[in-house]
């Protein structure tokens, strides 16, 4: 997921961090906030969805942000007619004058009264705040994953359903959800029974939250290979056992190690026989991010922008381009679950795919550490949660 961010905050020209990092600055108020300096937007482009919506009074957004991902979403906010952004806190955006800053999380809740919240922020504080936004009953968009371990998602889903209210953890597979399940069902009795994850990226630096276990419960395999392996629970499902072996092999010239690894490679079995090999990598080259499900007698090819079919000796079928603005579309089926009367219908299975992607990833760390097969069930059992259907 943060790569998918990073992607937009190359694109995004118009929103730059603040230099100053000292925590109150000059023009810091005793109310709690800091006005911003005016910035402009180079995002001017409306989707069908956004025409759709013309005359609609916009919901008021609080944006709860970091450095890494708050500049790819504050810019999808400030473009969307779908949205009026009116307060942040946490990292400081250079945003608009109108938009106010505040280091105060309760207060800018309590003064900028929003219609809900958008957080692109560690799962720690995601999580540590919710009885905060339930309180309020605030609807909640925000980054993956769902939480830094199984237990705590179960809590987190639990505290979620007393509400109910809305509450949207953004996924890429239901961005490409549709074309992808196309190719699949394209290919004539295709069933994939091996399957390669391969992610490789740049690595955070030991500053950042994602470099702390605290923060984040992972590394390179809990973030950066969160949207595939998503993808991958809602293509395969979750596997009978788990082995795999992580390490931190690599740091940033001048920097002290990261305690989040940076290098994790497993093999995932399933009763059916079928396999997949996953390998995700921080600061190794070459960049790379795809997901081959084979077959029999062929193949799909699933990257960050297509998804192609292929045939036994590897000539390619037919190649498809992904849907682009993830961050948009997410906003804007965001803004649809907020308008409404009460939470959509799916809400709960989203949350339940989440859940198995912490599943699968606790037992991939688990296994690291006992040198041992895992099996991500064994998870429900100890909480007592119902298996993902």
């Amino acid at each position: 997921m943060v790569a998918e961010l990073a992607a937009h905050v190359h694109n995004v020209t118009a929103v730059n961090l603040a230099q100053d990092t000292d925590p109150k600055p000059a023009n810091h108020r005793d109310d709690g906030h800091v006005p911003g300096p005016a910035v402009g937007s180079d995002y001017t482009s409306m989707s069908e969805a956004d025409n759709a919506h013309i005359g609609q009074e916009p919901l008021r957004v609080g944006l709860m942000a970091d450095e890494e991902s708050g500049p790819a979403v504050a810019a999808a906010l400030l473009a969307s007619p779908r949205w009026n952004l009116v307060a942040t806190t946490g990292a400081q955006l250079n945003l608009g004058s109108e938009i106010t800053w505040y280091d105060d999380r309760r207060v800018m809740i309590t003064d900028s009264r929003p219609d809900a919240l958008v957080l692109a922020t560690s799962p720690r504080t995601a999580v540590e705040l919710d009885g905060m936004f339930a309180a309020h009953e605030l609807p909640v968009w925000r980054t993956p994953p769902l939480a830094r371990d199984f237990a705590e998602g179960v809590q987190l889903i639990r505290q979620i359903s007393a509400g109910p209210r809305v509450y949207r953890v953004a996924s890429w597979w239901e961005h490409v959800r549709e074309p992808v399940r196309q190719a699949l069902h394209a290919v004539e009795d295709f069933k994939p029974r091996f399957t390669e994850v391969m992610i490789a990226g740049a690595g955070p630096s030991v500053q950042s939250w994602r470099a702390g276990l605290v923060d984040a419960g992972g590394g390179v395999l809990a973030l950066d290979a969160y949207s595939a392996l998503e993808a991958l629970v809602a293509v395969r499902g979750l596997p009978d056992n788990v082995s795999a072996a992580i390490g931190k092999f690599r740091r940033h010239p001048g920097e002290a190690p990261r305690e989040t690894e940076d290098v994790g490679t497993a093999i995932l079995r399933y009763e059916s026989g079928g396999i997949v090999l996953v390998r995700a990598t921080w600061d190794l080259q070459p960049a790379e991010q795809y997901t081959r499900h084979h077959g029999p007698d062929s193949a799909v090819n699933l990257t960050s922008t297509t998804v192609s079919t292929h045939d036994y000796d590897g000539s390619t079928q037919n190649e498809t381009h992904l849907p682009a603005e993830f961050i948009a579309s997410e906003l804007d089926h965001f803004a649809d679950e907020v308008a409404a009367t009460a939470p959509p219908e799916d809400q709960e299975k989203t949350l339940e795919r989440h859940l198995a992607v912490n599943a699968l990833l606790e037992a991939m760390y688990l296994s690291a550490r006992t040198w041992q097969p895992e099996s991500p069930r064994r998870f429900y059992e100890v909480q007592g949660w119902r298996l993902p259907r």
